[in-house]
């Protein structure tokens, strides 16, 4: 069995309302194990956000108070830690590119910052990288305002993939790009995750991108993850009530009903 990239052990995450707590998180548990494409599902306030910012080691900064644990590569991982693995073992991709990417920063840069090495080292991978994702190098003189929201995700694809991380980490990945763009973005993180010894989450509500490229879907329902399964065998026999109205929903649609 291949080694586990990441694990999460009964998360529980509440936020502060008020005077009260609102639980956002229940009990939630899983691994990523390399070479494992892994799409995360749910209706929207289910937590979905709240796992990928589990998985990034910012909680805190959403001031939640978090009970559970988050291992990577076997270890508990503190502050620091998550610190050093961010952007260079973890790589992200936000649900909106554009409002993650400073405004007063060309495109390219972007892409070096990550990288974190000299832009005269560095002006040759992130053209390879620009070019990987189907942009031209030449948008990295661009600033965000001048780019559109699907070429934003693609860029934010290529700093993603910079420095070969072993977690892809992608929340609604193609919601903002055509169908070819699409097919590309997603044969890129399936290629990284084959090749590179790494694990992808990708949180989507398109049962199309979830049954073309994941071989595990998790479907998460108020808080709890009600559904952890082969793709195959969560669309023959869902067991959760709200898993199946799901699957049915996203067939109906994929129908054109």
């Amino acid at each position: 069995m291949s080694a586990v990239v990441v694990e999460v052990r009964d998360l529980r995450v509440t936020y502060p309302a008020g005077r009260t707590a609102r639980p956002i998180l229940d009990g939630v548990s899983f691994a990523l194990r390399e070479g494992e494409c892994v799409a995360l599902v749910g209706e929207s306030g289910a937590g979905k956000s709240t796992v990928a910012l589990a998985l990034l080691g910012l909680l805190a900064w959403k001031s939640a108070r978090a009970e559970g644990a988050v291992r990577w590569r076997g270890r508990p991982v503190d502050g620091k830690a998550w610190e050093r693995l961010r952007g260079r073992a973890i790589g992200y991709v936000p649900q909106e590119p554009q409002a993650a990417l400073n405004p007063y920063v060309r495109c390219g840069e972007h892409v070096r910052e990550t990288l974190r090495l000299p832009r005269q080292v560095a002006a040759d991978r992130v053209a390879e990288l620009l070019r990987r994702v189907g942009l031209d190098p030449a948008v990295g003189s661009s600033f965000p305002h001048q780019v559109s929201g699907g070429m934003a995700q693609r860029l934010l694809l290529a700093a993603a993939l910079a420095n070969d991380p072993d977690l892809l980490l992608l929340d609604e990945p193609t919601a903002a790009v055509d169908q070819t763009t699409q097919a590309r973005m997603l044969a890129l993180v399936r290629q990284h995750v084959t090749q590179g010894n790494a694990s992808a989450l990708i949180i989507t509500h398109d049962l199309s991108t979830a049954v073309g490229t994941c071989q595990r879907i998790l479907v998460l329902h108020a808080g709890r993850l009600v559904e952890d399964a082969p793709t195959e065998e969560l669309l023959r026999r869902p067991r959760h009530p709200y898993a199946a109205a799901w699957v049915a929903a996203t067939e109906a649609l994929a129908r054109g009903a």
